[in-house]
């Protein structure tokens, strides 16, 4: 099996990426973003609880995220997972890590999307023309949930690091190209697996 992270600012492409990814592997996409907007659309009990925080931009407490991606990973029959937008801080990484590891599973590689500031920032801009995102549409929203990823960036990526999990992809080309670095270092794993 085959487990990847998704990691990087918002904007930077984690979700396109991580959907073309699951696709050509055939992995089970899991977008914490996308699952919160839905469960706020729905106005599940979970969406009612955390509204205000994707609103605002900011965390999700851990305890929604976990027991989110607890609920998923017991109700799916996979050849693995892409997680995206999960972790987003030292302890999701670390609960995750421990969540794949109860059920005899790890991380295959945490993968950062690294784009110039500017670019992720057009990005945004152009899908909150484009789409309904709470998250995207006032400035200061996404101000600060850039601001929180840059807080906790660094220890996040130093406690991959420190796992020999974490890899570096420059998403700053086109979607193409980026798409082409992201399988090159995917395939490496796979062929790395089958040994």
């Amino acid at each position: 099996m085959v487990n990847l992270v998704i990691f990087g600012p918002p904007g930077v492409g984690k979700g396109t990426h991580s959907q073309l990814i699951a696709q050509k592997y055939k992995l089970k996409h899991i977008s914490s973003g996308d699952i919160l907007r839905n469960e706020i659309s729905h106005e599940t009990r979970l969406g009612l609880n955390v509204v205000e925080f994707v609103r605002n931009g900011d965390l999700v407490p851990d305890k929604y995220i976990i027991d989110l991606i607890n609920s998923i990973i017991d109700n799916s029959d996979t050849n693995g997972y892409i997680f995206d937008g999960i972790p987003r801080t030292l302890s999701q990484a670390r609960l995750l890590i421990s969540i794949l590891k109860e059920r005899g599973e790890k991380i295959s590689s945490v993968i950062e999307l690294i784009a110039p500031f500017n670019e992720y920032i057009k990005r945004i801009k152009h899908r909150a023309e484009t789409s309904a995102r709470i998250d995207d549409i006032v400035k200061e929203t996404v101000d600060n949930r850039v601001k929180l990823f840059n807080k906790h960036r660094a220890k996040v990526v130093n406690y991959y690091k420190k796992l020999n999990l974490y890899r570096l992809v420059k998403a700053d080309g086109s979607k193409e190209e980026t798409f082409s670095r992201l399988c090159s270092h995917i395939d490496n794993i796979l062929n790395i697996t089958k040994r």
